[in-house]
């Protein structure tokens, strides 16, 4: 509702003039507050004020931070988002937020860590993963994409609508770019969701899932 009144500037004024107006600012200028559909009102309300049925962006990519949150900060994420689990990790709940933040049929690419695929203390965020968006790509590197990481990244795309198919892919980057981009494997979605603690495998190919699953039987 206010963002139609915005160009009515006498009921600005009045507005301004409140005292939890004037509160609800300073708190903002201190805690520097980000309210994602006001910093970026095109992408979620029309020019009538309402908000669109298609709300959110059409594509949203990153490299996310990678840091264990404790204390009062930890207790808020939690309380707020379904990722977390035995510990929070930023890039967990930026991964949900950033899945939010699209809308629908929105695409979704960021770099991340590689082991939450198959830890087990991170199957909150493969369930989000896995039942709120369709994860299309992971990609892994040959070589270390961070010279001082200390575990290997890939990069996840996703999109904001039912699961489907899930390419796996293997490039080569060891001359600072991206090259031979090899898809060694593709499984249905569901396939993941399936299995103990919803574990994304991605280190077989699909020859060798094929010989494991000889044996196994």
């Amino acid at each position: 509702e206010m963002a139609g009144g915005i160009e009515d500037e006498g009921e600005w004024e009045e507005i301004r003039g409140e005292d939890w107006f004037r509160s609800a600012q300073a708190v903002a200028s201190e805690e520097s507050f980000f309210h994602w559909e006001l910093e970026f009102p095109e992408a979620f309300f029309g020019e009538d004020g309402k908000k669109l049925d298609q709300a959110g962006f059409d594509a949203v990519i990153g490299n996310p931070p990678y840091v264990v949150i404790e204390g009062l900060l930890e207790d808020y994420l939690r309380g707020r988002y379904d990722s977390p689990q035995y510990f929070v990790d930023l890039y967990h709940v930026f991964i949900e937020k950033g899945i939010n933040l699209s809308n629908q049929e929105g695409r979704f690419g960021y770099i991340v860590p590689e082991p939450w695929l198959t830890q087990e203390n991170t199957e909150s965020l493969r369930t989000v993963i896995l039942e709120e968006s369709r994860l299309n790509r992971i990609t892994r590197f040959d070589k270390k994409v961070f010279a001082d990481a200390t575990v290997d990244t890939i990069t996840v795309h996703l999109q904001n609508s039912p699961p489907g198919e899930t390419e796996i892919v293997q490039c080569d980057n060891s001359e600072n770019s991206i090259s031979n981009l090899d898809q060694i494997n593709s499984l249905p979605q569901t396939e993941f969701t399936e299995k103990e603690y919803k574990r994304i495998e991605v280190r077989q190919t699909a020859e060798e899932q094929q010989i494991l699953a000889h044996i196994t039987d």
